[in-house]
């Protein structure tokens, strides 16, 4: 197994490689098809392409209900999207897949979701680590209170509706060459 750290739009590998996975990358490229298609041809004959993005849509649904998740789940999108990140990858990876060559790509959801400690502080430690694109990008946020309380408002809507977090979709893709 070997791990090359470059550019991905420019990287020329030393042979090609038996598969190409790749997770939360395309979504921050300015051209994911192509870079599909450069990775596609990366693939020895049989290799495995598999990658997996975002896809904000079930998030935001699976959190229509809770208001205040809601809007918090809101600023982290708005604030990935001011920096330039695609929020919605399913239609450019199933177009990318096919421009590549693939005639059938195989694409699945998955959409985490659960109520530990850990899984409840997803959100909350996202929007702190976003906090620096918040506010450069001029995001707003007043809406959401007091940010010190943040966490533990998150946590009392969710029990006062006998409620699970959800966190961000994953589109998966997957083919052979």
């Amino acid at each position: 197994m070997s791990f090359y750290r470059a550019d991905i739009a420019e990287y020329v590998p030393p042979d090609l490689f038996d598969a190409i996975i790749g997770r939360f990358i395309l979504q921050f490229v300015p051209d994911p098809i192509a870079i599909i298609r450069r990775l596609y041809g990366m693939l020895r004959p049989g290799g495995l392409l598999a990658l997996q993005e975002p896809t904000w849509k079930l998030w935001l649904t699976y959190t229509a209900h809770l208001p205040l998740r809601l809007s918090v789940t809101e600023a982290a999108r708005d604030a990935m999207q001011a920096g330039g990140a695609s929020t919605e990858m399913e239609q450019q990876l199933y177009q990318g897949f096919i421009a590549a060559g693939l005639q059938a790509p195989q694409l699945r959801v998955e959409l985490p979701v659960g109520n530990s400690p850990e899984f409840r502080s997803l959100l909350p430690d996202f929007l702190a680590a976003l906090m620096p694109n918040i506010t450069s990008k001029g995001i707003p946020i007043d809406h959401l209170g007091d940010l010190n309380t943040l966490r533990d408002r998150l946590d009392q809507e969710l029990d006062s509706r006998n409620s699970f977090a959800s966190y961000v979709a994953l589109i998966g893709a997957f083919g052979h060459r």
